[in-house]
């Protein structure tokens, strides 16, 4: 017969071996959007996803990011091992991950033999660095935490240098899809010409421009003289009677798509064949990830209108 005291020594050291073994990490699977207002963002060496969308299978990680118009989808295996993660224009991005408790921790950095770059490549605005020296230096750790609730998830980069928080996206309810507390433009904006793209038959417009954004509510004053001449808009999507002109009904609509607002402003008339809506102007809003520029672009003529915070 095996001493009671010995079979109590055994559990002591059993137990806790088999619940280590059966503990799974968190699954970070999700729809995330970034919130500007609650992260502490840098403005390089590489911009940060505005929206990511990641899938969990087993060991494998893959996340598929959206920043400034772009995409870069990477694939990690938590096994700690380095091998090729993402290939971007030119060259390759080599990474390894690993879990430790509850936080994942992955490593990227540029495969410099993989590199074959023929000419500079723009990151685009608000980033001055083309992708071959972006690539060239870098060299990053991420630990990624999910909140309990798995509604946060919290990027943290070299140690606290730059910390991304990002909101879990509730793709069935639109009216989760964003809103005035992750698209924090309140305030006035200044043009910046110089990072801006003006066609010649282009107008800039105003300078300064003024938001005010409540919930669902965005307000506007962007005249090109000094009046106030606010325009407001709802963005849940549906058609709003501002005023009726002598060519109809003038209706503003407004939704958001991914993280930015589009407005669209119609002209609702009738001709001697029936109804006639006409868009007078179509715009979409982006706010870069640190908060402080706002990129305003249309495409009739095509431009990017890139504003400085105030």
């Amino acid at each position: 017969m095996i001493p009671f005291a010995l079979l109590c020594a055994l559990a002591t050291f059993a137990i806790p071996a088999f619940a280590q073994q059966s503990a799974a990490p968190p699954d970070l699977s999700g729809h995330w959007v970034l919130n500007a207002t609650k992260s502490k963002l840098r403005a390089g060496p590489w911009p940060r996803a505005q929206n990511m969308e990641i899938t969990v299978s087993g060991n494998t990680m893959t996340v598929q990011e959206a920043f400034n118009g772009q995409d870069a989808t990477f694939a990690f295996l938590t096994d700690g091992k380095a091998k090729p993660v993402a290939r971007v224009p030119h060259g390759m991005i080599i990474g390894k991950s690993h879990w430790h408790e509850n936080t994942l921790i992955t490593e990227i950095w540029g495969d410099e033999a993989s590199y074959t770059f023929a000419q500079p490549l723009p990151l685009g605005p608000p980033y001055t660095q083309t992708l071959d020296s972006a690539l060239t230096t870098l060299h990053e750790t991420h630990r990624w935490t999910l909140s309990a609730d798995g509604k946060t998830l919290t990027r943290e980069i070299d140690g606290g240098k730059e910390i991304c928080v990002y909101e879990l996206k509730n793709d069935d309810a639109a009216s989760d899809a964003s809103d005035c507390r992750t698209f924090a433009v309140s305030g006035k904006w200044k043009l910046n010409r110089g990072a801006s793209t003006i066609p010649r038959d282009g107008e800039a417009g105003s300078a300064i421009i003024e938001l005010d954004c409540t919930n669902q509510t965005i307000r506007m004053n962007v005249t090109q003289d000094t009046t106030d001449e606010w325009q407001t808009f709802t963005a849940d999507g549906n058609d709003h009677i501002v005023t009726d002109t002598e060519l109809g009904e003038l209706i503003h609509v407004a939704y958001w798509k991914e993280s930015s607002l589009v407005t669209e402003t119609i002209t609702r008339g009738t001709s001697d064949t029936g109804p006639v809506a006409t868009i007078d102007t179509k715009e979409r809003w982006t706010l870069s990830p640190d908060g402080r520029q706002l990129f305003r672009e249309r495409d009739d003529p095509k431009q990017v209108l890139v504003y400085d915070k105030r």
